[in-house]
């Protein structure tokens, strides 16, 4: 994964993020990749899942700095209290991180535009920020080619993300000039 590089879609938008930043406007962009190419392309992100190229304990919670060689099968034991250190990934059964939880829900529920991208928005309980942002008043956008089937979409582009983000942000951008 440390070879892969941010598609056309996390380039467009870095680039709506920017954009929207000169005008003193707010893009929260939630994501539910463990991957940094959000970062890559240059956008601030809020990770529900987690992220991949961070680590702590698994026992006492300490952040490990350390570039884990993931090459080996050997377990790193924490340098305070000798538990075993782990991705910072959210793995199944596992609570969502509490702070990039509560960050999301107070971006759904203060937006004027939802837009879910590449995913099925089914699955709990991230699909639940839609859901908020909807009974909060904003129109919800779907960017994936399976759309789904919910009454709380209002607009679905069935298209892969990077093939529409770009001309979305390319429009946008024309618009406000």
């Amino acid at each position: 994964m440390k070879e892969k590089l941010p598609n056309p879609a996390h380039q467009a938008l870095a680039t709506w993020q920017a954009q929207a930043s000169e005008l003193s406007h707010d893009i929260s962009l939630i994501t539910q990749n463990v991957d940094d190419l959000h970062e890559q392309a240059g956008s601030q992100a809020t990770h529900l899942h987690g992220e991949l190229w961070k680590n702590h304990c698994s026992v006492c919670g300490k952040t490990h700095e350390a570039d884990i060689d993931t090459a080996t099968t050997e377990l790193v034991a924490c340098t305070s209290c000798g538990g075993k250190v782990r991705p910072s990934i959210v793995w199944f059964g596992e609570m969502l991180p509490q702070e990039a939880w509560q960050t999301a829900q107070q971006a759904a529920e203060a937006c004027d535009v939802f837009i879910s991208i590449g995913t099925s928005s089914m699955v709990y309980p991230a699909a639940g920020l839609a859901q908020s942002a909807k009974q909060n008043g904003a129109t919800v956008i779907e960017i994936n080619p399976q759309p789904t089937d919910s009454g709380l979409v209002d607009i679905q582009l069935p298209y892969p993300a990077g093939q529409v983000l770009p001309e979305l942000v390319a429009q946008l951008s024309q618009a406000k000039n």
